[in-house]
């Protein structure tokens, strides 16, 4: 409809043909990011953490452009079939992202029991239970529960992702003082040292420099890893 709004106001072909390049662009930009971001996040997070972790460099760049290809051609075949009009598969990409991701990172960040183990619990029960809702109400000839329709079905797992967050957390060893340190940095936690105990303040202190070693750490790493590749480029 935005595209023909031209054509129908009487204007030139040159300014349908502006509004289609427009469209066509924003579509692009959003859809190379994510490209990018999920291939980064498989390659980084699943090939390099889990399976190979002294992959090199250039191993995990090919390994990278590779998943990006794939995810491409399934995102387009996914796209070419149709399932729904564009509003409800967006709705769809949001509910199953919110189910999967939110729980994790909201206690994360603001619940200092939270770890591992119970954000992939979460994300595992919200996420599949999300999905789950979503396949059988549409192809399965499921009821939809209470009514609510399967462009909203993260009101399913949303809940049922904080719970399996908490419990599976709650039933597990807690994060290290070095993950808890990273989470303090992440909300800028800034203190005067007015109103905090010496005890408080010894706590604070310590944690500062558990984080301060975790990332030398990393930037040594880096380092390691960047001279490494470029010995092997140069032989």
């Amino acid at each position: 409809m935005v595209i023909a709004t031209p054509e129908i106001a009487g204007l030139p072909y040159t300014i349908a043909g502006l509004v289609s390049a427009g469209g066509l662009a924003a579509s692009l930009s959003t859809a190379d990011g994510l490209l990018l971001a999920i291939s980064n996040a498989l390659s980084h997070d699943i090939y390099f953490r889990l399976i190979d972790n002294k992959a090199s460099i250039q191993k995990r760049l090919m390994i990278s452009r590779v998943l990006l290809v794939v995810i491409a051609l399934i995102s387009a075949g996914t796209a070419a079939s149709r399932p729904a009009d564009i509003l409800s598969m967006v709705a769809w990409a949001f509910s199953l992202a919110a189910s999967g991701n939110f729980p994790a990172l909201c206690l994360g960040i603001w619940w200092r029991r939270a770890n591992a183990q119970g954000a992939i619990a979460g994300q595992i029960s919200g996420w599949g239970l999300t999905l789950a809702y979503l396949l059988g109400t549409r192809y399965g000839g499921w009821a939809l529960w209470g009514g609510i329709s399967n462009v909203a079905a993260a009101v399913f797992g949303l809940p049922v992702g904080f719970a399996a967050n908490i419990i599976v957390s709650l039933l597990t060893p807690p994060p290290p003082d070095n993950v808890l340190a990273m989470v303090d940095s992440l909300r800028d936690f800034k203190v005067t040292g007015e109103d905090l105990t010496a005890e408080e303040l010894e706590d604070i202190k310590e944690k500062e420099e558990a984080l301060a070693r975790t990332q030398v750490l990393q930037v040594s790493n880096t380092a390691e890893a960047t001279a490494v590749a470029t010995a092997e480029a140069s032989i």
